[in-house]
């Protein structure tokens, strides 16, 4: 879906578009609230946000079922590396 939005209807980007905004900012959100709480140490919350919308979103175009690692392994591993971009302590 997401290599996909031009072929939507306008209706339909708009959407997604709103789910995205939702989205990103229930995220950025959840970093604010742990820098303010003394549990995330990042310098800019916004781009935190992003890049760990990015981990998410390039998963869905790389991931195989038949592939090297399970999702297990994949929630594993990226949930070790979310925690580490946002020095969680």
């Amino acid at each position: 879906m997401q290599y996909e939005m031009a072929a939507l209807a306008p209706e339909h980007t708009e959407e997604i578009a709103r789910i995205r905004r939702e989205i990103e900012a229930t995220v950025r959100g959840l970093i604010r609230a742990g820098v303010d709480a003394g549990r995330f140490r990042v310098t800019n919350p916004g781009m935190a946000a992003l890049a760990l919308l990015s981990l998410g979103i390039d998963v869905a175009r790389w991931y195989r079922g038949d592939g090297a690692w399970t999702p297990q392994e994949i929630g594993e591993q990226y949930g070790e590396l979310a925690r580490r971009m946002l020095d969680a302590s």
